[in-house]
């Protein structure tokens, strides 16, 4: 658990140009679905079965989604208003809104995005993380309670230190919080990764998406720069 979720990351940090993050998360949930496999006391099935979700599950995720987002784009809002982001440098400035600067790619990103990100993603932090380390936390029940809920949440939160600033990690300590405990309450880890989904194309959309974009400064600052000549960003 250490060398994989606390040291992992800040070393791909740190061989971010060299490191192909997709590649390595993809190779991360196909050992979490081998080991899950291995598992007498996991059936595969629960990796897509409905659990016990209901429709008033996905309601109430919906519903808190709207009032989450309601609150992001204030948040995106005042930023922009306030340029507190200048004397912040680990917290990217929030640029205009992607489907303004480039609605092809903000399209494609929606699509791709689930499947490409949110799918392993889910499948290491929600789904392995909880089934192997519930136990280490003396909780008897299989996908565990509020302990192994912190620990998914702080370790999903710290892996998104590879994208080199404090914005990505706060956003998904939070985040992660709440997919996990969706996970726990529903048993159901598509609800999980569907509300997943919806904050992270919600954050590409309203203009935060870049905080978490797995690219190199240099090519963020292309963008930037690209940005602001189209008169769009900061």
């Amino acid at each position: 658990m250490l060398l994989l979720f606390v040291v992992a990351p800040p070393a791909a940090w740190w061989f971010f140009d060299t490191v192909p993050i997709f590649p390595v998360l993809w190779a991360y949930a196909a050992v979490a679905v081998l080991l899950l496999w291995r598992d007498p006391g996991f059936a595969l099935r629960e990796l897509w079965s409905r659990g016990d979700a209901t429709w008033s599950d996905v309601r109430f995720v919906l519903l808190r989604f709207l009032v989450l987002a309601a609150g992001i784009a204030a948040l995106f809002g005042v930023l922009r208003w306030q340029e507190w982001w200048a004397a912040t440098p680990f917290v990217p400035a929030p640029w205009a809104p992607l489907p303004r600067l480039r609605p092809g790619f903000w399209a494609v990103l929606i699509v791709l995005y689930p499947l490409v990100s949110v799918v392993p993603q889910n499948l290491v932090w929600r789904a392995w993380f909880v089934r192997r380390y519930a136990g280490v936390f003396g909780e008897k029940d299989a996908l565990g309670g509020v302990g192994i809920a912190l620990a998914s949440a702080a370790c999903f939160g710290w892996a998104h230190v590879v994208l080199g600033n404090a914005f990505a990690v706060l956003a998904t300590l939070v985040g992660g919080w709440l997919f996990v405990r969706t996970y726990q309450r529903t048993r159901c880890l598509a609800l999980a990764t569907f509300e997943h989904a919806l904050y992270g194309c919600w954050m590409f959309t309203i203009g935060f998406g870049w905080a978490f974009f797995p690219a190199t400064p240099e090519l963020l600052e292309r963008i930037g720069e690209q940005m602001r000549a189209a008169g769009l960003g900061p």
